[in-house]
């Protein structure tokens, strides 16, 4: 799998990494409960922070990468165990973590307040040392299936993302990154290459030796270009979003992309085959401000230009040709 969303890609590295030790954050403002806990987590094996006020708790709690279980004092400091959890539970940007809340109310109502405000366990005061273990054994379970699940959805959105073929992003996918760039205001040029005489190959070599052809291209351009997004466009085609924005203009990056696919021969049914490809480069302009639509057609027309000849790049001179209607 070479590219997806960052929301995805994001999924899956949070929630499918392999941990030693569970991590738990302990909040707790008296300071003998609070060394106890940790002397007690610490002998069962997990990883443990401690802190000794809620805005501290929720700030460990907040972040990407934050413990899944958390052991919450009902009354701190500066945030109550109830708050930290209402805050973490109305905020859908965060991992959600295992909650228990330590308190020494007993009162029915009381347990339903906690449970309601976002808490997924609680510990009566003075508790049991086995029950606790349990306890945090029960949200090690229950963590362990969100993990198996998120990572489940977010393999399943990466593979409706990517051509199966070549494992760069599907068309859908890689015009989707483009229309996303242009909305955000940023300058890109596409560049849209096709390997020169595939179809003949492809008669001779069949679709799967083809197909692992283009997968050895992307992989090896984005080895030493990983700035550069790649989706395939078409049967023979690879559609690159190039940036803008970083010294080297569009037409550098679309030879050294050229370049890294002329340089090595490819593996194609045990021959090795020096390959190339044509290419036609479109480069969207803050004046003009394209759709991507638009973007692409003009990408399209420069690109059968090339082939006119093979082996080069042709630029589309966007900027004194775009009707004022495709404009946005």
């Amino acid at each position: 799998m070479i590219q997806t969303d960052l929301k995805a890609a994001h999924l899956l590295a949070h929630d499918a990494r392999v941990r030693d030790r569970w991590h738990v954050v302990i909040a707790e403002d008296d300071s003998a409960s609070r060394i106890l806990l940790q002397s007690l987590l610490g002998k069962w094996g997990y990883a443990v922070t401690v802190v000794d006020d809620g805005k501290a708790a929720l700030n460990e709690l907040s972040g990407p990468d934050a413990p899944d279980i958390a052991i919450l004092d009902w009354m701190m400091p500066k945030l109550s165990g109830i708050e930290v959890a209402a805050k973490l539970r109305s905020n859908p940007r965060t991992p959600a973590p295992y909650l228990i809340l330590l308190t020494a109310k007993g009162q029915k109502s009381d347990i339903v307040e906690a449970l309601d405000a976002g808490a997924d366990d609680y510990i009566i005061k003075p508790f049991d040392f086995g029950e606790l273990a349990a306890r945090v054994r029960v949200a090690r379970r229950s963590m362990s299936l969100q993990r198996e699940l998120i990572r489940a959805q977010a393999t399943i959105r990466m593979q409706a993302m990517t051509d199966a073929g070549s494992g760069a992003l599907n068309r859908a996918a890689i015009v989707d990154a483009l229309a996303r760039d242009l909305e955000r205001g940023q300058s890109r040029a596409v560049m849209l290459a096709a390997v020169d005489n595939y179809k003949h190959l492809e008669r001779e070599h069949g679709v799967a030796p083809m197909d692992g052809v283009l997968r050895d291209m992307v992989q090896r351009v984005l080895a030493r270009h990983p700035a550069l997004q790649v989706g395939r466009y078409g049967t023979d085609q690879l559609l690159w979003i190039i940036p803008c924005d970083d010294g080297d203009g569009p037409m550098e990056w679309a030879e050294q992309v050229r370049s890294e696919i002329g340089q090595a021969p490819f593996n194609l049914g045990g021959r090795l085959l020096r390959l190339t490809i044509s290419a036609g480069v479109s480069v969207s302009s803050a004046a003009a401000r394209p759709t991507p639509e638009w973007l692409l057609y003009c990408a399209d027309t420069a690109l059968y230009a090339a082939r006119s000849g093979g082996d080069q790049i042709e630029l589309f001179e966007f900027g004194a040709t775009v009707p004022a209607q495709e404009a946005t």
